[in-house]
């Protein structure tokens, strides 16, 4: 339910809040915390500053999410064949960092089996059998992964779908 007191203003200035009661003429100061009331990373988001300039962050993203990156003027300006293999070059992306994502999985389960049952034989076997499924899509972040996207760009360049020289980029 929310009060509503015509005799009641807030202000704010750069030290804190005035609240202000006409009724009584009294006013209460509050000010600022110098510390935050919560100093746990769950209530605060961090930033990340950019791993890439300008022109590298626009590869990266157009690689990864595709015509998304546009506008709808700019798409509609754009030739037929360009929006194709912007398109395409996206959907490779994303099965290969699918595939990625894959990868890092079986080697952490790998590596968390071998440690649970060094001397098994079975095991051992399936941990050297290391396929990938492509018709399964992994939902795990990146950041759940630990992945970066110095290490995305790494292997996409590995893979041939983005420029080789892309840290030379300016």
């Amino acid at each position: 339910m929310i009060q509503s007191n015509q005799h009641k203003t807030a202000s704010a200035n750069s030290k804190g809040v005035i609240i202000s009661f006409r009724d009584t003429n009294k006013h209460q100061f509050v000010k600022y915390n110098e510390k935050p009331l919560y100093n746990n990373s769950r209530y605060y988001q961090k930033f990340d500053s950019p791993v890439f300039n300008n022109v590298q962050q626009k590869v990266y993203a157009e690689a990864l999410y595709g015509l998304n990156v546009y506008s709808e003027d700019e798409i509609k300006t754009m030739s037929k064949n360009k929006k194709f293999k912007i398109e395409n070059t996206q959907i490779k992306v994303q099965e290969n960092l699918n595939l990625y994502k894959q990868e890092i999985i079986n080697n952490q389960m790998n590596g968390f089996l071998i440690k649970l049952f060094p001397n098994s034989k079975v095991v051992k076997q399936m941990c050297n059998e290391n396929e990938c499924d492509r018709t399964y899509i992994n939902t795990l972040s990146f950041k759940e992964l630990k992945i970066t996207p110095v290490m995305i760009v790494e292997r996409l360049i590995k893979s041939h779908l983005i420029t080789n020289n892309f840290f030379q980029l300016t």
